[in-house]
């Protein structure tokens, strides 16, 4: 009697022939079904067993060849390497007597003896890179005198159509032909190649934006140097300090705006000392500082140059309440908080899909202002010359303090001053206090135009509007309808916009830095002042007007 021995996917394994003893009696069907059950048995213990066998070899198959290429660094000296390791590695799991690698478009071939990409001109070359791998499902099998040639081919291909290089394996060891469980070990390798050319395709992409990212930083650096009839140094000659310079009510007219950067570099000197002036080259960083604030009605170097002037005359007058090291980072945060500014705000910028929304995911252009902070620290090696704990937590500070000046930022933070303050829980030693305190006085600092006279304050402010038309210029371009305060239509309505920006935003502010530093009050009385000069302005304006204002008052 013989009984076959069939695997579960119905692959005959063998035959089991069973013979009887003479005189017994004969098979019968009883006998049938039990040699039949035995071989069901004999054949699934065979099928697991390959198949466990199967497993084991392409977990092997994957391990060898992620090591293969784990070493794989990216670049053209080792891609050829890399492949032909790939190829070979191939043609041994799979027992082929011989493998290549076709470039079909160009009619290149590669074999494990001669891959070389960089001889490949870079159209071909960008062919292969942008290709899909992918199975050439049907093996071909073709016949060469008596012996019996079996391919099995690994296909690249651009968007599933053109076939422009193939992996092959011939003529399989004992003349046997490939198989199903060939064909998988083949869509691994496939997997392999496909991670290869990617990598490298990344790499040559990463590569020319590097080369682009390069030479976008050398002409930067080109245009952010400082002009020439600036010299190398400030000049030596004594400046005369203008009358009234330390005092909060002071604002740069005339002969002054010409000064900037030599006032400036007053300043830094005054507040910091000269210690630090002497381990900075704090005069070329102010001028490239200049360079990077473009010519806008209003965010411009002017402007930097006024929120620096009041933070020096804050620090000034409470140098006992900050450290070092903060007094530092206040004065470099107040001069670059809008380097690079646009003079379009967060939400135009979102709205618009500008590259810097795809950087940052909140305060974006407050990012892009510490971003441009960082560059020019760096190319004039400002700080450098401190331990790098302490240069992180100065960065870490300026960081905190440019992202404070995102009005967004600083309503929340406000709120939680007021809270603790009504609460009379604040410290100066409580270190989320000093950030909260630290973060007002930037926006302090930002807003402290409003605390000028309205002689000095009303041009710059009309800036301010002129910036903002500009940008509802933009929005009705778009088919947009900007806020009221951008609107250019609502020109007439300026005075009663100013006049909510100065209640609802500045004096609140001013009130809370005021409350914790009493000798900033002349910031509160200069915003109350000039509110009543808008009030006038738009006719709103008597005598009894309540400009007071307290914390309690503030939360309603």
């Amino acid at each position: 009697m013989c009984t076959p021995i069939i695997t579960p996917n119905n692959e005959v394994k063998g035959v089991i022939d069973l013979i009887r003893q003479p005189g017994k009696e004969m098979y019968n069907l009883r006998h049938l079904y039990i040699a039949l059950a035995a071989t069901v048995w004999i054949g699934n213990l065979i099928f697991y067993s390959d198949l466990d066998q199967f497993n084991t070899k392409l977990l092997s198959t994957n391990k060898d060849l992620f090591n293969t290429i784990n070493g794989f660094s990216l670049s053209f000296e080792t891609f050829d390497t890399t492949l032909a390791d790939v190829m070979i590695f191939g043609e041994i799991t799979l027992e082929a007597v011989i493998s290549s690698l076709f470039l079909i478009k160009s009619e290149i071939k590669f074999c494990e003896e001669d891959i070389n990409p960089n001889e490949l001109d870079l159209k071909t070359y960008f062919m292969l890179f942008q290709s899909h791998v992918g199975m050439i499902q049907d093996a071909k099998t073709r016949k060469s005198g008596k012996k019996e040639i079996n391919d099995n081919a690994l296909d690249l291909q651009i968007n599933n159509s053109v076939t422009i290089c193939a992996y092959q394996l011939m003529d399989k060891i004992f003349n046997s032909c490939f198989c199903k469980e060939d064909e998988i070990v083949i869509q691994s390798l496939e997997t392999y190649f496909t991670i290869m050319f990617n990598m490298l395709e990344m790499k040559m992409k990463y590569n020319l934006t590097k080369n682009k990212l390069d030479i976008n930083n050398e002409v930067l650096l080109f245009h952010i140097r400082h002009c020439k009839h600036y010299g190398n140094e400030p000049n030596k000659a004594p400046m005369l300090i203008p009358e009234n310079f330390m005092t909060f009510t002071w604002y740069p007219v005339n002969d002054h705006l010409r000064k900037l950067p030599e006032l400036s570099l007053m300043l830094f000197q005054e507040t910091l000392g000269e210690s630090f002036m002497k381990l900075n080259n704090m005069y070329e960083f102010i001028l490239m500082v200049k360079k990077c604030y473009r010519l806008l009605p209003y965010h411009n170097f002017e402007h930097a140059f006024t929120v620096t002037h009041t933070m020096a005359n804050i620090l000034c007058r409470n140098r006992e309440l900050f450290t070092k090291l903060e007094k530092e980072a206040l004065m470099i945060s107040a001069i670059c908080h809008d380097m690079d500014h646009r003079g379009l705000n967060n939400n135009f910028i979102q709205m618009t899909k500008h590259p810097i929304s795809k950087l940052y995911q909140s305060s974006l252009m407050e990012n892009h202002h510490f971003f441009m902070t960082k560059k020019i620290m760096e190319l004039c090696q400002i700080c450098f010359n401190i331990k790098s704990q302490t240069f992180k937590k100065l960065m870490e500070e300026i960081y905190k303090n440019i992202i404070s000046t995102d009005l967004s930022i600083y309503s929340l933070k406000r709120l939680q001053l007021v809270e603790i303050l009504k609460n009379r829980t604040f410290s100066w030693d409580i270190e989320n206090c000093r950030d909260l305190v630290k973060g007002a006085l930037m926006t302090t600092c930002d807003l402290s135009l409003q605390a000028k006279p309205h002689i000095l304050s009303c041009s710059p402010t009309l800036r301010v509007y002129e910036e903002f038309y500009i940008q509802g210029d933009f929005e009705k371009e778009m088919g947009l309808t900007p806020t009221p305060m951008m609107n250019r239509d609502n020109m007439n309505d300026l005075s009663e916009h100013q006049n909510q920006f100065l209640s609802v935003v500045v004096m609140p502010c001013f009130y809370v830095v005021a409350t914790l530093l009493p000798n900033t009050t002349h910031l509160f009385h200069g915003c109350r002042n000039l509110r009543r000069e808008w009030k006038i302005l738009n006719g709103r304006y008597s005598l009894q007007d309540n400009d007071e204002i307290n914390i309690d008052e503030e939360e309603n």
